[in-house]
């Protein structure tokens, strides 16, 4: 697979979303499938994958770092963050939050 420079990273030309894999569809699709269906992605070289922490939220990071915890560092997870979510039930509230002891704080885990 063809890569690029990310910065002081090299990464596939294409990405995997992994938007599906949390509730942003509805129904949550089984975790052990989701796990199958990203080392499928990964098999043949990709290694650049999209998240955001509001997916779930915070949990397509973790998706990533439990079906491939062997090549994290071959991997690039580019998630968006800065929103303003309640971290007890996930809600997503109005506005953006991407002030760094925010950030700091994410409970996203890769």
């Amino acid at each position: 697979m063809r890569t690029r420079r990310l910065g002081q990273f090299s990464v596939s030309e294409s990405g995997f979303g992994i938007m599906s894999f949390a509730s942003a569809y509805g129904v949550v699709p089984d975790g052990a499938e989701s796990i199958r269906v990203i080392r499928g992605a990964h098999g043949p070289g990709l290694t650049l994958f999209d998240a955001a922490e509001h997916y779930g939220p915070w949990t397509n990071e973790g998706l990533v770092g439990e079906a491939l915890p062997l090549a994290r560092d071959r991997l690039a997870v580019a998630t968006k963050l800065g929103w303003n979510i309640d971290p007890e039930p996930g809600e997503l509230w109005p506005g953006l939050d991407s002030r760094l002891d925010h950030v700091s704080a994410l409970p996203m885990r890769c």
